[in-house]
């Protein structure tokens, strides 16, 4: 199964980091937002 991962985060060096560890996992898609306002809007993307 492949999970859609969506992560928000200010700083964008940690959420580099984070986005690196899940892409490891052939099974997951990584999403980074910044601003809540544009992952709000992408939630019809339907996150796991």
């Amino acid at each position: 199964m492949k999970y859609k991962i969506y992560i928000i985060k200010a700083d964008l060096w940690y959420s580099k980091i984070l986005r690196h560890q899940f892409l490891l996992n052939s099974d997951h898609e990584v999403e980074v937002f910044s601003d809540p306002n544009v992952l709000l809007k992408s939630l019809s993307g339907k996150p796991n």
